[in-house]
């Protein structure tokens, strides 16, 4: 009998697979080398899986890793545009992972079907992060969780679902999820002060061009007070 080569997840991936239900099915959009679905397929996390991608060469990858994995009969692979070409079923986990938020709440407006409260979304955005919190909450999604995922460079992942209720969040909540949904760890506060340099350096530029904004003294205040939660185990050792 053959021996398939085991699939190794980075950081990132690994945490996104971390938070999939087991006995689901899994749609991982922009699947790139599906190499998501075969791992979780293959450990049995999860009995069946769709991995779709928009272009031909990831997806011929895809189909190729699936083959070589020995699971055509479990993992289909699916040429489409976001969630366009897949039909959902109640009980099944999205991955949408790697893309811009933008992006990934077009897909989402685009397949209203993914207001079911049966459904958990899985996403990692890689930017315009604050967008997509907004978006999410805005159109009756709940972000149960969201935790801080990476090495080197880190990511956001968050864990939601449809509940039809509307929240209108701060400008702290978006840059930096809601109090009781996040995880605050290590990886988070390091998240939070990496942000938070960025945006002092645009702050600081609009004091220079004598554009301070209140809505920026009142920012910083309440993320000094988030900071202040910190434990000294959190902190990075210098």
């Amino acid at each position: 009998m053959k021996e398939h080569r085991q699939i190794r997840l980075d950081a990132r991936l690994s945490a996104v697979a971390a938070s999939v239900r087991e006995g689901v099915r899994l749609i991982d959009v922009g699947t790139d080398h599906a190499y998501l679905p075969i791992r979780l397929v293959s450990d049995g996390t999860v009995p069946r899986a769709v991995a779709s991608d928009i272009a031909q060469g990831p997806l011929r990858k895809a189909r190729e890793a699936v083959r070589e994995a020995g699971l055509d009969g479990r993992v289909e692979t699916v040429l489409c545009d976001g969630l366009s070409g897949i039909s959902l079923s109640p009980l099944c986990d999205i991955v949408i992972a790697g893309m811009g938020g933008e992006t990934i709440a077009a897909i989402l407006e685009g397949k209203p079907e993914v207001k079911h409260p049966d459904i958990r979304l899985i996403l990692q955005p890689m930017t315009k992060v604050a967008f997509l919190r907004g978006f999410l909450c805005g159109n009756g999604f709940s972000i149960d969780s969201e935790r801080i995922a990476g090495e080197g460079k880190l990511y956001p992942i968050l864990l939601c679902r449809y509940t039809g209720e509307r929240v209108e969040l701060s400008p702290l909540e978006l840059a930096f999820g809601r109090e009781g949904s996040r995880v605050e760890d290590a990886l988070f506060f390091r998240y939070v002060r990496e942000k938070l340099r960025a945006r002092e350096l645009a702050a600081e530029g609009r004091a220079r061009a004598g554009k301070e904004k209140e809505e920026d003294r009142l920012f910083f205040e309440e993320a000094a007070r988030l900071l202040a939660r910190e434990t000294p185990s959190d902190r990075p050792r210098t």
